[in-house]
């Protein structure tokens, strides 16, 4: 049996992303894959972290 994901809600991106809310949304509408279930916005953990992993820049030597 697999494990009950906990999706996102875009206030708790905001919040681990340090960004204000209309700005996750934008974030979230434009560079992330989200779904959308009853209207609202979900996230799915991996694809936040996938995400992040992404904007990832490499320290110049």
């Amino acid at each position: 049996m697999e494990d009950k994901v906990k999706w996102m809600k875009v206030a708790e991106v905001a919040e681990k992303l340090d960004l204000k809310l209309p700005t996750a949304y934008v974030v979230v509408r434009t560079k992330i894959p989200h779904y959308k279930f009853g209207g609202g916005i979900r996230i799915h953990p991996d694809d936040l972290r996938s995400f992040v992993e992404s904007r990832r820049v490499s320290a110049c030597a």
